[in-house]
C-alpha cells in the first residue's frame, strides 16, 4: 500500500515494504471498523503471514503465521466483536484469525463447488458474503457459525466494464463490453438481468447515475471525439448528448455522478474531468494518476464522505499495480487505498 503525492499526484514511499521479508503480494486486505483506527489486515501470499497495517503511522507489521496455505479473503465482523475470518482456498475452509498471534481455526467447509474470490460483511445485519471464480460468477452467503455456503444469486454476465447504482430502486446497471447489453443487477441478490441490446455502433466505457432525474449516463468511444450519452433504462435506446473532447488516445472511461454539488465527473486516461451534462463538454481538473502500463478506468462518488472511488487497471502479467483510489473531486489529488488484485473495470457506489 501506498500514497500519492497530492501536490505531484506522483506514487510515494510504500509503507506495506518496510521491515516486511519476503515477497510483498497480498492476497485480501481488511478494514477494522472496531478498531476505531482505521487498522487494515492483510494476508501475505508467499508466507501465509497476517499483517497488521496502521496508515495513520504509515506502518506494517507482522501478527503471525496463519496456519493456512492458500488464504484468499478476508472480513472484520463488525456487529460480532470485531472477529477477522479468511478463507483457505487449498482446504475450502471458512476461518476465523486471532489478531493477536494470526493464527487461523477452521470453522467449516463452504462447499459450493467453486473456491471463493472476495468476503465481505454488511454491516445492517451481519451477513457474510463471498464471490465465486469459476464461469458461475456466484455471489454466496456464508454461515460464520459453519462456514457452510449457499448460493444467493449469479449475476450471468462476465465482461461489465461499466456500472452504476440507481439508489432508489437498490439495483445495479452495467453494460457487458463483449455482448454491448444494459443488463440490470439485484443489489441483495447479485442475479443479472438482460434489459437491452445497445446499438451496434455504440462502445460504452462508462456509466453514471443521476438518482435526481434518474438519467442513466454512459460514454461512447466509438468517434473522436468520445460522446456523453444518455441510455433509456427500460429499452437501451441511446440519445446523444456531445462531444466530450476527449480523444480516442485518452478515452473518458468512468463516470460518476455527484447529486448534492450537480456534478458529473469522468476519468480520461491519467485525468479527472468535470462534463457538462447538456453539452458533453469536458473541462480538465487535474492529473490523479500516472504509471507507465496503466490507466484509471472504474469510477464512483461516495456521497456519505464527499470523495471519488477510482480504479487503476495495470497490463503487468501477475496482475500487480491494479490499484483503489480515493480522489479529491475538487483538486484531482489522489490516496491509494490499496491493491485490487484483479483489473476492476467499473466501480458503483451504494451510499
Amino acid at each position: 500500500m501506498s500514497v500519492v503525492d497530492p501536490v505531484t499526484n506522483q506514487p510515494g514511499a510504500s509503507f506495506l515494504i518496510g521491515g516486511i521479508p519476503g515477497s510483498l503480494q497480498i492476497a485480501d486486505i481488511a478494514f477494522d471498523p472496531t478498531s476505531g483506527s482505521g487498522v487494515l489486515y492483510a494476508v501475505q501470499v508467499a508466507t501465509q503471514n497476517l499483517l497488521r497495517i496502521d496508515p495513520a503511522a504509515s506502518s506494517t507489521s507482522i501478527v503471525g503465521n496463519i496456519g493456512f496455505f492458500d488464504v484468499e479473503g478476508l472480513a472484520v465482523d463488525p456487529s460480532g466483536g470485531g472477529v477477522l475470518y479468511g478463507y483457505d482456498e487449498d482446504t475450502d475452509q471458512l476461518l476465523t484469525i486471532d489478531r493477536t498471534s494470526g493464527a487461523g481455526t477452521s470453522v467449516g467447509r463452504v462447499g459450493i463447488g467453486a473456491p471463493l474470490v472476495a468476503l465481505t460483511f454488511d454491516p445492517t445485519d451481519g451477513t457474510l458474503y463471498g464471490t465465486t471464480v469459476d464461469d458461475r460468477r456466484l455471489l454466496v452467503r456464508v454461515d460464520t457459525a459453519t462456514g457452510a455456503g449457499t448460493a444467493v444469486g449469479c449475476a450471468g454476465y462476465r465482461n461489465v466494464e461499466a456500472l452504476a447504482h440507481d439508489p432508489a430502486a437498490d439495483v445495479v446497471y452495467g453494460v457487458d463490453a463483449l455482448l454491448n447489453y444494459l443488463v440490470r443487477f439485484d443489489a441483495a441478490t447479485g442475479e443479472g438481468t438482460f434489459v437491452a441490446e445497445l446499438s451496434d455502433t455504440v462502445n460504452c466505457l462508462g456509466l453514471a447515475f443521476d438518482s435526481s432525474t434518474s438519467t442513466l449516463y454512459g460514454v461512447d468511444g466509438t468517434a473522436s471525439p468520445d460522446t456523453l450519452i444518455t441510455i433509456d433504462t427500460t429499452d437501451g435506446s441511446v440519445t446523444f448528448v456531445g462531444g466530450t473532447g476527449s480523444l480516442l488516445v485518452d478515452t473518458v472511461r468512468g463516470l460518476a455522478y455527484d447529486s448534492s454539488a450537480d456534478v458529473l465527473y469522468g476519468v480520461d486516461g491519467s485525468r479527472l474531468k468535470s462534463i457538462d451534462r447538456t453539452t458533453g463538454a469536458a473541462t480538465d481538473i487535474g492529473e490523479v494518476y500516472s504509471q507507465a502500463g496503466s490507466e484509471l478506468q472504474g469510477l464512483a462518488f461516495d456521497r456519505a464522505r464527499g470523495v471519488l472511488l477510482a480504479t487503476v487497471v495495470s497490463d503487468a502479467d501477475d496482475f500487480s499495480g491494479n490499484l483503489l483510489l480515493e480522489v479529491d473531486p475538487a483538486t484531482a489529488a489522489a490516496t491509494v487505498v490499496g491493491e485490487t488484485q484483479w483489473r476492476t473495470y467499473g466501480l458503483a457506489s451504494r451510499r
